[in-house]
């Protein structure tokens, strides 16, 4: 879904109950909605515990964001993301 989506379901489940993870993606490209939803899901993830929420980024400043979320896990992927390019050139 996109920002705007999320935005407006915000609006009617303030606690996003129907959704159990959460993946933005390009998490990069700062700008007022992607922070909004930044700050909407850092108070979330506070009052759910069920909720897990994943940042992906090609060129994410890890430190930032794992600082925001009083430091939590970073997983990096780089090396699995080499391997499907790979595969995917060899189709």
């Amino acid at each position: 879904m996109t920002e705007g989506i999320l935005l407006r379901q915000l609006q009617t489940d303030a606690s996003l109950s129907d959704y159990d993870i959460l993946v933005i993606d390009e998490v990069h490209e700062r700008h007022l909605f992607t922070d909004f939803i930044m700050g909407i899901i850092k108070c979330l993830i506070t009052q759910r515990k069920d909720l897990k929420v994943i940042l992906m980024s090609a060129t994410i400043n890890i430190e930032l964001f794992s600082n925001y979320f009083d430091h939590c896990p970073v997983v990096k992927v780089r090396k699995i993301i080499e391997k499907m390019i790979q595969l995917i050139s060899l189709i």
